[in-house]
């Protein structure tokens, strides 16, 4: 198994783009283009973390895709279960779902979650949202969206990496995470409650760090 630092470093060093900034239509329309699977979702900057890290060959990280239950991590890297997520730099950090996470922290050595970390610039209005919407369609959601009512949310512009971390999860420090409700679907069925690292526990939880500057890495 990597050292966490090794791991972060052998991502970087094969994936560049880490640390550049990502503009939306950009990395919406590169997505497109190679037919990747998510490419319509909302929330593009994690799933072009998904896109980035899926088929690229890392050492030390085996691209086997663990689904458990309804809810799928990333790869593995030795006895380690990795799963990647993309954060703005003082948001919390929503993980996976609770029961998911709980099965596999019992199951394997720890779960490691490697964390993009950045700032975020988002739409004025709905510039973006109607740009993709010209590509897409609406969605079922957009349409029951516009009939109740819903308030527009702004959706990210620019996502601007800062750091990347390391973080694991074992049993022990799951009982620090919070819950996280995620309310209802559009079709009105409750939605599996997930966990959430507050990031006031980050410091504590981290086992690596590095951080971007000018294009450079600064290891902690």
């Amino acid at each position: 198994m990597l050292e966490p630092q090794e791991l972060l470093l052998n991502l970087i060093n094969h994936i560049p783009r880490l640390k550049a900034d990502w503009y939306a239509k950009e990395c919406i329309m590169e997505m497109k283009e190679a037919h990747y699977r998510n490419w319509k979702q909302t929330e593009w900057v994690g799933f072009y973390l998904e896109y980035l890290t899926e088929n690229i060959n890392i050492p030390g990280v085996a691209n086997l895709r663990l689904f458990v239950g309804h809810t799928t991590f990333n790869g593995c890297a030795g006895k380690n279960v990795i799963d990647y997520k993309t954060s703005s730099s003082d948001s919390d950090i929503i993980l996976n779902d609770q029961e998911a996470m709980s099965r596999v922290v019992q199951k394997y050595r720890e779960l490691g979650y490697v964390i993009l970390k950045g700032d975020v610039i988002r739409e004025e209005a709905n510039e973006l949202d109607l740009w993709r919407q010209s590509l897409t369609g609406k969605s079922p959601y957009v349409i029951y969206g516009e009939t109740t009512g819903r308030r527009h949310r702004k959706l990210k512009v620019i996502f601007a990496p800062v750091r990347i971390i390391y973080i694991p999860i074992t049993k022990t420090n799951i009982k620090r995470l919070k819950t996280f409700n995620q309310g209802v679907n559009s079709d009105g069925n409750p939605r599996n409650p997930k966990y959430i690292l507050p990031n006031a526990l980050l410091h504590e939880c981290q086992s690596a760090e590095i951080i971007f500057s000018n294009n450079s890495e600064e290891v902690s």
